[in-house]
């Protein structure tokens, strides 16, 4: 990210980390990293993203989007997304969290919340829980409370995959195939300057 279309990013950004990162990376030299004594682990993410909505809140950021580390964006789709139609809870919807979690929830690797969304779910008892996948905790918290919008602009994978209607993509790692950085070296070169409506 930090190599690639983060520099771009025209939006406050902050990387959000818990207790015992497993190494910075290319965020090292990152100035707006954001620490909570809370787990690293992938299945304990729900409160490190309710501690971060929580500080996020105070200091009177929002809307907020939500991304992992290996999703592919870009900045110039994702920064109108404000100034189209009202949303709470926005982003590829999935209609279940599989065995032990059978409610909808908004895939985890890109996607927005309004003030209202970010309120509701850091005052749930869900966002609170570790074992429960972040993306899956937040639908709990949210099933319910709030509208869930599916926008298939935010690209789930398995496989990374940009084209003229996406404004992200996941699964774009470093030894991937493609790798987000030969994703950023076609945007680069102009291949995805065309934004069109979803189909």
């Amino acid at each position: 990210m930090a190599a690639t279309w983060l520099p771009s990013l025209k939006m406050d950004r902050m990387f959000v980390l818990g207790d015992k990162p497993q190494g910075l990376g290319s965020f090292a030299n990152e100035p707006n990293i954001l620490r909570f004594p809370v787990s690293d682990i992938f299945c304990d993410i729900g409160p490190k993203v309710r501690a971060a909505l929580e500080w996020g809140l105070k200091n009177k950021f929002g809307p907020f989007f939500i991304c992992d580390d290996d999703t592919y964006v870009i900045p110039e789709r994702l920064e109108g997304v404000p100034d189209e139609e009202p949303f709470d809870y926005l982003g590829w919807y999935r209609p279940d969290g599989g065995i032990g979690y059978p409610l909808p929830y908004i895939q985890g690797a890109a996607y927005w919340l309004s003030h209202h969304a970010a309120s509701v779910a850091v005052a749930s008892p869900e966002m609170a829980r570790n074992g429960i996948p972040d993306d899956v905790a937040t639908g709990r918290a949210l099933f319910g409370a709030v509208e869930f919008t599916h926008d298939s602009r935010f690209h789930p994978g398995p496989v990374p995959e940009m084209n003229e209607y996406r404004i992200s993509t996941h699964k774009a790692l470093p030894l991937g195939s493609p790798t987000m950085y030969a994703i950023h070296a076609e945007y680069l070169s102009g291949k995805y300057t065309n934004f069109f409506p979803a189909p």
